[in-house]
């Protein structure tokens, strides 16, 4: 496991501790009580397309960008800060990436006839890159509605820390295929904007776009994650941020709908 997850893991879990430590002092107000008992552990599950966008624009280049299927699969733990509004931070597996298609421009003064009519014939790139992310959303639900409060708006920001990337090129008629992160970022940071509806108290269904903040590449070159994903949730009878939810005492636990 990456240094770097291994840490946000680790703060993570000291926030879990300092969360049991506050459950044994007895002055507690009554809205943090209402807060660490509102907690469910939420598991998540769709797919989604994704692309790649960027910023570079070539006078001898034409690019088209295609999308890709995506998978999110993880947990979350959703937390209710006031009536209408619910934090919801979480650990995921979710995949990213894209196609895209370039073809060069070829000026005609530069290349005879007989040579040009060859290199016409093979003259675009097309790459498909598949980027595997463990990621820790930082959601937050807002309902602003009080007679709709089944859906609420989703904004929020997810760093994402790089597994593995796998790629395919098609490059002048000669394909390649490479594996690694040598030339990647190790992390990458999404906006997310999106919409929420609960189906039941524990089934809801999510559509959120991820808006890539940062470039994917080392270098010069530009590329930034793309992707929209349909979400069904499950809220599981089970709080993370109680100590006896790990101990044979969580049978005595008792969870409103």
């Amino acid at each position: 496991m990456k240094p770097g997850i291994i840490h946000i893991c680790s703060v993570l879990f000291s926030l879990i501790l300092l969360a049991h430590h506050a459950q044994g002092q007895r002055e507690i107000s009554e809205k943090t009580q209402k807060m660490y008992c509102s907690a469910r552990l939420q598991a998540i599950l769709g797919p989604g397309l994704g692309w790649t966008g960027s910023d570079e624009e070539r006078d001898y280049m034409e690019s088209k960008t295609k999308m890709l299927p995506v998978v999110t699969l993880g947990f979350l733990v959703p937390v209710q800060l006031s009536e209408n509004t619910a934090f919801r931070p979480g650990l995921v597996f979710e995949t990213k990436g894209g196609k895209s298609e370039s073809t060069y421009q070829v000026p005609e003064y530069e290349i005879p006839g007989e040579r040009r009519a060859a290199i016409s014939s093979a003259n675009g790139i097309n790459s498909q890159s598949v980027r595997k992310y463990i990621s820790l959303p930082l959601l937050f639900n807002i309902a602003p509605f009080p007679g709709l409060k089944e859906f609420s708006f989703i904004p929020g920001l997810t760093p994402g820390f790089l597994l593995s990337e796998k790629s395919k090129t098609n490059a002048f008629g000669h394909e390649t295929q490479e594996k690694g992160t040598e030339n990647m970022k190790k992390v990458d940071l999404d906006l997310v904007l999106g919409v929420g509806y609960d189906l039941t108290k524990r089934i809801g269904v999510n559509l959120v776009y991820n808006h890539g903040l940062l470039d994917t590449y080392k270098g010069d070159y530009t590329s930034k994650n793309r992707s929209i994903r349909l979400l069904l949730s499950y809220k599981l009878k089970f709080n993370p941020l109680f100590k006896e939810s790990y101990s044979s005492k969580r049978k005595n636990l008792r969870f409103s709908e």
